[in-house]
């Protein structure tokens, strides 16, 4: 998720303040809430929460991006993306794996190929960097120190 928000975005993270509550039993979070905000003043809101009960037979995986001419809901579970715009709405179809002549098709496919033929061909990723994932890490690793200290991160100032 955090890679999605960073490429949607294009912008640094400034600060993350991160919320998190854990059961009595665990040692780590069982929910996470973080507010990243952009060096552009944009804000990003995530939500992790593995209090599923057991037979839950699927995550919830949803991501609303919102700006001033428009809303994209992405829901991969039900209806893929809904794009609201003044002028009506658009369903373009991009599930993580819609069939079509018996093989799966879509955005988790596209995902592996690329990174699978980036290995056997010896050609680095173009779409995300090595250097995309290590700020990912780092925006993950400062939403996890805040939510334990109870405190915002300025990014800058993370190692």
């Amino acid at each position: 998720d955090i890679d999605a928000i960073l490429w949607y975005m294009g912008k640094k993270v400034k600060t993350v303040r991160g919320y998190e509550a854990r059961n009595e039993r665990g040692e780590y979070a069982d929910l996470n809430w973080a507010v990243l905000r952009f060096e552009n003043g944009s804000l990003a809101v995530l939500e992790t929460m593995w209090l599923m009960p057991d037979k839950t037979p699927f995550l919830d995986d949803v991501l609303q991006v919102v700006t001033t001419s428009g809303v994209a809901n992405v829901d991969v579970l039900n209806s893929g993306l809904t794009i609201w715009r003044e002028d009506g709405v658009e369903v373009p179809d991009v599930s993580y794996e819609p069939r079509l002549r018996g093989s799966a098709y879509g955005a988790l496919r596209e995902e592996i190929s690329h990174f699978a033929l980036s290995i056997l061909e010896g050609k680095k990723p173009t779409v995300v960097t090595t250097e995309d994932g290590v700020e990912a890490l780092r925006v993950g690793l400062a939403i996890m120190e805040s939510g334990r200290t109870d405190r915002e991160i300025e990014l800058a100032s993370f190692a």
